[in-house]
C-alpha cells in the first residue's frame, strides 16, 4: 500500500507539470524562467488550476481551446480532491466483517468529517489498494492531456 501511495503521489507530478505545460504556452514567454518563477509561487492546487484558467480565458490562443480545457479543468478538479485524500491519510489495516485484514487508506481520527450529514463533507471512510492504483493511471492520463493541450496551444501560435 506505501508504494502504491508513494507512485500516485508522484504520478500527481504530471499533472502539476502539464499545468505549468499549458500556462508557460499561454503566457508566450520567451523564456521558461519568469513563468516558472510565477507558477511555483502558488503552493495551492487550487490556485495553480485557477491561475492556469484565467490564462485559457483572458487569452487569445487560450480562448481557441477553451472547450478542450473545460472538460481538462473538470477532471483536474475531482482528481485534485482525490490526490488530497491520498495525501491526507495513514496506512491501517482494515478489516470488514469477517474477512481478513487489508491494507486501506483511513481518514486520521480527528477527522470528523464523514460523521457529518453535510454532502460536501462526506468522504470515503476507506481507500483501497485498487483504488490508489487506478487514481495513479488516471493522474498520469490527466498530465498527458494537459501536456497535449500545451502542444496544440503551441502548434497554434506557431502558426500564427
Amino acid at each position: 500500500m506505501l508504494q502504491a501511495v508513494g507512485q500516485a503521489i508522484s504520478d500527481w507530478a504530471h499533472v502539476e507539470e502539464g499545468l505549468f505545460a499549458v500556462f508557460y504556452e499561454l503566457m508566450a514567454s520567451p523564456s521558461k524562467g519568469p513563468p516558472s518563477c510565477t507558477f511555483i509561487t502558488a503552493e495551492n492546487l487550487r490556485t495553480k488550476i485557477q491561475m492556469v484558467d484565467s490564462m485559457v480565458r483572458n487569452t487569445q490562443s487560450g480562448r481557441k481551446v477553451l472547450s478542450e480545457w473545460d472538460k481538462l479543468q473538470i477532471r483536474c478538479n475531482k482528481l485534485r480532491i482525490a490526490r488530497n485524500d491520498l495525501a491526507h491519510r495513514k496506512v491501517a489495516m482494515f478489516t470488514i466483517g469477517r474477512g481478513k485484514a487489508q491494507p486501506a487508506l483511513t481518514t486520521y481520527s480527528h477527522d470528523i468529517r464523514h460523521h457529518l450529514k453535510e454532502d460536501k463533507f462526506e468522504i470515503p471512510s476507506h481507500i483501497k489498494i485498487d483504488r490508489v492504483k487506478e487514481l495513479s493511471k488516471l493522474f498520469r492520463r490527466l498530465g498527458g492531456d494537459l501536456s497535449k493541450l500545451a502542444d496544440n496551444i503551441r502548434r497554434s501560435l506557431a502558426k500564427s
